[in-house]
């Protein structure tokens, strides 16, 4: 598991009830089985869905709080920005090797 959190550069959040652990399945590759999955713990999980490539827009070139490198477009949900991960990128597991554990 990976606290979704600190590999962003944040703060570890204290485990609540809202909390989750959102299982995702990184495609197959050299490096990785087909079906490898991880888990990412977060601070709450409000929604799922599926958003249309129209609602989505590129990411900016600056002025966000998260590496560029980790956004993979922005939509605008409910009359909101909200950035939409790269979880390969994210999850590129090389990097990961090279960091402290979460847990």
């Amino acid at each position: 598991m990976i606290d979704l959190a600190v590999r962003l550069g944040r703060a570890s959040s204290p485990v609540t009830e809202r909390s989750c652990i959102v299982i995702v399945e990184l495609p197959h590759s050299s490096q990785l089985p087909r079906g490898y999955k991880l888990g990412l713990v977060v601070d709450a999980v409000s929604q799922v869905r599926a958003l249309p490539a129209t609602d989505q827009v590129p990411p900016p070139e600056f002025g966000t709080h998260l590496r560029q490198d980790f956004i993979r477009t922005m939509a605008r949900i409910e009359g909101r920005f909200m950035a939409l991960l790269d979880v390969e990128r994210i999850l590129w597991l090389p990097e990961l090797a090279l960091s402290k554990p979460a847990f």
